[in-house]
């Protein structure tokens, strides 16, 4: 996408600037720092052509080439001895879709990541809670995350890790086995489960001891008492 900014560009201002348009396609390149915009035109080999300093003549350029911007560059402005182009991001957008449509769908593929294995551990929520708006945030980043690793050659093992294994489960066993049958477990087994759960911690805060008696429950189940 860089390139066809810059084709853009050098196409737009090579008669403005009396340069060759592959040329200056050449000289354009990625700014060094972010949010200087999309694409940069260094002047410093040009200063003893136009016998001014790079910042000196940086400035003019940019008042030169915003006097006339083709279509979807919104600023031009100049940063030390360079002039900064700014598309707008609808712009950029729109060209960036084209060009993955362009390549069936493919975008930044390379291997950089070649031979080599990348594992993503996402959503991964709590088995002992409900799930909420949260966990689908989750889900869609962590599988950008294994899309992108994917172009770039790793070997992406994505993972949803459900085994959040702790003593919450022993309190859990410790409710179910002093109030399970006072909900109704064969038709709403989750909502029991979860009922049960919030009632032992509003207990809890009444009575503190309750902790000790979780704990030793999981303790159990981390001996392998069925």
């Amino acid at each position: 996408m860089l390139k066809n900014l810059k084709v853009i560009l050098s196409q737009h201002y090579a008669s403005v600037l009396q340069k060759d348009p592959e040329a200056l396609v050449k000289l354009m390149e990625s700014p060094k720092a972010g949010g200087h915009g999309h694409v940069s035109l260094p002047v410093f080999a040009w200063a003893k052509e136009f016998k001014k300093a790079p910042p000196v003549l940086a400035q003019e350029l940019t008042v030169k080439l915003s006097a006339s911007m083709p279509a979807g560059l919104e600023k031009v402005e100049s940063v030390s001895g360079f002039v900064n182009f700014t598309f707008s991001t609808r712009f950029v957008q729109d060209l960036l879709c084209a060009e993955i449509l362009e390549r069936g769908g493919q975008a930044g593929h390379s291997k950089f990541g070649a031979g080599k294995k990348l594992l993503i551990d996402f959503s991964s929520p709590n088995v002992a809670k409900p799930m909420h708006v949260g966990h689908l945030r989750a889900t869609v980043i962590g599988q950008a995350i294994v899309n992108l690793a994917r172009t770039q050659g790793y070997e992406v093992v994505g993972i949803n890790h459900l085994g959040d294994w702790g003593v919450q489960f022993g309190k859990l066993a410790w409710a179910y086995l002093r109030w399970g049958k006072e909900y109704p477990f064969e038709s709403e087994p989750f909502e029991s489960l979860y009922s049960l759960y919030v009632r032992f911690h509003e207990e809890a805060e009444k009575n503190p001891e309750l902790e000790a008696e979780g704990s030793k429950i999981f303790k159990r189940l981390e001996d392998g008492d069925e």
